[in-house]
């Protein structure tokens, strides 16, 4: 299975900013347990796409969600993951999966089907810890979040390359059962209540792999 293929963004991202963004949802009970959402999200490059286009359907993708289609099956394999399910709206481009996770091994395990190369396994990475009250979501994306996996042979100069990858966009949000007490993270982030939104670009993530680590203590 090729890994998120969609991290191979066509030029027309030369062209149109603020066009792709990756978002990280979760939902988390107190025993650990909980629901896990990932999306990717082209709509700003749909509607910039459509304002040139004499048809939508020239730009529509039904394939768009390919790669997250291939990996539902693997997912429905994890031992203690449950409810797989697409979601999102490819003809609007964004593409998305969902699913209930027993503990955190079945999460970490169903992230490394999401995120991983093809030569990861799945007890490779810890992306996601439990501490008792504290939820940690360790800084590593996809192993093909390098330049070379982005921008495959196309040669571009250092400023249309930073251009590109600062209007790219990585956001991580958790939803907990109690009131969120501290939070700690280099990336920018929100706390509203019982939730956290973390939000970095693809620049600051390929600056520092260890960028969007966060910490996140309830009450």
């Amino acid at each position: 299975m090729k890994r998120l293929s969609l991290f191979g963004i066509t030029l027309a991202l030369l062209f149109f900013t603020g066009c792709v963004t990756i978002f990280e949802k979760y939902k988390i009970n107190a025993d650990g347990s909980g629901t896990m959402e990932y999306i990717i999200d082209m709509s700003e490059l749909y509607e910039m796409m459509g304002a040139f286009s004499d048809s939508t359907e020239e730009i529509e993708s039904s394939d768009m969600d390919v790669t997250l289609r291939e990996a539902l099956p693997e997912l429905e394999n994890i031992p203690g993951i449950t409810k797989v399910e697409l979601t999102g709206d490819v003809t609007n481009y964004v593409a998305g999966i969902r699913f209930d996770f027993k503990d955190v091994k079945a999460l970490n395990n169903a992230l490394a089907i999401l995120l991983e190369d093809e030569e990861g396994t799945a007890a490779s990475v810890n992306y996601v810890e439990f501490k008792g009250k504290t939820f940690i979501r360790n800084g590593q994306a996809s192993q093909q979040f390098n330049k070379e996996d982005l921008f495959g042979d196309e040669e571009m100069d250092e400023e249309s390359t930073k251009m590109i990858m600062e209007s790219m966009k990585y956001n991580i949000s958790v939803e907990f059962r109690k009131p969120v007490k501290k939070v700690t993270s280099l990336a920018n982030y929100t706390v509203e209540n019982n939730s956290v939104t973390v939000e970095a670009t693809f620049a600051e993530i390929l600056d520092n792999p260890e960028f969007m680590k966060t910490t996140i203590k309830t009450k």
